[in-house]
């Protein structure tokens, strides 16, 4: 007897990583922004590649921003530099002055990243402007209020770096590392 087909196409739900599941499990309460500028929930909430996974690029902390999934998708594999300025890499970054004992390194990721967006030839607004037009410019950024309260967390924690550490236990947040 012949099967029949199976017209059941699998989808692809998104890339996982610790990055995201602290963001949707709440454990990030002061990321509110992605990468872009747009507001961030658990239901718009995605992984963004910074160099492309097409491109070779990996899901590793330093290769990964949480971004809105349609800015994401409109991204596709184009180059970062088209759409990403320094100044709203920043924005995006000021949001995690934070540690998470044994988990999370906010100051650690910061590093990462700008390493990353360097390479990747990050640089100022005009070129997103000029290559993509209007259209994507960052909804806004960070509220200036939010703004000056990171950085005063930040000098704070600059003077005594165990202030900001959020504990949370590994076990609490049911991570895998190992996969």
């Amino acid at each position: 007897m012949i099967e029949p087909i199976n017209s059941y196409q699998p989808t692809f739900t998104g890339y996982q990583h610790p990055l995201k599941t602290l963001f949707k499990k709440g454990q990030m309460p002061s990321v509110k922004y992605g990468l872009y500028g747009g507001k961030l929930d658990i239901e718009n909430v995605s992984l963004e590649h910074l160099k492309p996974h097409s491109k070779g690029g990996k899901t590793v902390w330093g290769n990964l921003a949480l971004a809105e999934r349609n800015r994401n998708t409109a991204r596709g594999s184009n180059p970062l530099a088209d759409f990403l300025s320094w100044e709203m890499l920043e924005s995006y970054l000021a949001q995690f002055n934070f540690r998470i004992k044994h988990v999370f390194d906010g100051y650690k990721y910061q590093d990462q990243v700008r390493s990353t967006c360097r390479q990747l030839g990050v640089g100022h607004p005009e070129t997103i402007t000029e290559a993509y037009g209007e259209a994507f410019k960052p909804e806004k950024r960070l509220p200036k209020k939010i703004l000056r309260s990171m950085r005063n967390k930040a000098k704070k924690a600059a003077k005594d770096p165990l202030q900001l550490e959020i504990q949370f236990p590994p076990e609490q947040l049911n991570l895998d590392f190992n996969a």
